[in-house]
């Protein structure tokens, strides 16, 4: 599952277009070792210096 946000957001990023990642929205399964949670958190990390990183809240305004 990751993998498809993961190669998504990483192709976005050579094209050079502008990418904001919901970092709380995207999941994915326990897999090779990681938690769910600490995969999305090494994807996020990656992806920290090419994108918009926002929560939920801030997204939706609440």
């Amino acid at each position: 599952m990751d993998f498809c946000v993961a190669a998504t957001v990483k192709g976005a990023m050579a094209r050079g277009l502008g990418v904001t990642v919901v970092e709380d929205a995207h999941s994915t399964l326990d897999s090779g070792g990681e938690t769910a949670g600490e995969i999305i958190a090494r994807h996020n990390a990656e992806f920290a210096g090419g994108v918009t990183l926002v929560t939920t809240e801030e997204l939706v305004g609440g």
